[in-house]
């Protein structure tokens, strides 16, 4: 019996207090230079300036979107609004029924563009139900006798 072993696990370890190498790094680093800031500054303007900071680094080191850390997630924000916003879409028309009538949307579009131009379009005939069925049986009947090219 084959057992099928995961792929492609990432999983960091842990080292410290169940807290990864990036998390401890960047905790020594913005609670290093909040003692630094704690001996530079009078402690309201301490408390007042620590608090965001403190909370950037905890949200950088736990928060996680869509099962990515914060720091890639916003690197994907960022990266998405500095480039450019362009999107093309090229319109794909269909055959509509109608009312017992197929109505080809292309044709539509062709009407449209003659009358900007002021030129009468070349529009193939709407066919009824009954002379679809006429085609449906006549393009049958040349399959089976193979007679579809003559």
């Amino acid at each position: 019996m084959e057992y099928q072993m995961p792929q492609f696990i990432e999983i960091e370890s842990k080292i410290i207090f169940g807290l990864e190498f990036k998390q401890v790094i960047g905790f020594l680093l913005v609670f290093g230079f909040l003692g630094i800031m704690y001996l530079l500054l009078k402690p309201a303007a301490f408390f007042i300036l620590a608090t965001p900071i403190a909370s950037v680094a905890i949200a950088f080191s736990f928060v996680k979107v869509n099962g990515r850390n914060f720091f890639d997630f916003l690197t994907s924000v960022f990266a998405f609004m500095g480039k450019s916003q362009i999107y093309i879409w090229k319109r794909e028309y269909e055959d509509v029924i109608f009312k017992d009538q197929i109505i080809d949307l292309s044709e539509i579009q062709i009407i449209k563009k003659h009358k900007q131009q002021d030129e009468k379009p070349n529009i193939p005939k709407i066919l009824s139900s009954v002379e679809i069925d006429k085609k449906i049986s006549e393009i049958a009947k040349n399959l089976n006798s193979k007679k579809l090219y003559s």
